[in-house]
This record gives C-alpha cells, structure tokens and sequence, in this order.
C-alpha cells in the first residue's frame, strides 16, 4: 500500500474506534466493533491471499 492509503487506513480505524467509545452500550458501538473485526480479517486476506509473491505458485523439484 502507498503511504496515504495506509494514512486513511489508520484515520478509519481511529474513527471507528472513537465512535464505538462514544457509543458504547448501544448496537452503535456493536456495529463499530463488527466493522473493526471485518476490517482486519480483510486485511488478513489481502496480506495473505491476494498480495502473494508470484514465486510462492510455482512447484519445485
């Protein structure tokens, strides 16, 4: 990733941090905590499945 696109990656997180914080004890701050857990098993993902070194696909001998 560039750095601005880690830059509003990291703005994101930060944001849905400060609102489940401010919304605690409601589905608000449920729906933020799910939103982090899908944020980072997709970038799970994408660092493990999608972004593979074109030589971890070829067989050796």
């Amino acid at each position: 990733m560039r750095i601005w696109q880690k830059l509003l990656l990291i703005l994101l997180v930060l944001t849905l941090i400060a609102v489940a914080i401010l919304t605690w004890g409601s589905i608000g701050s449920a729906v933020m905590v799910l939103c982090l857990i899908s944020l980072c098993s997709a970038l799970l993902f994408q660092k493990f499945l999608t972004n593979r070194d074109a030589g971890d696909y070829q067989m050796e001998d």
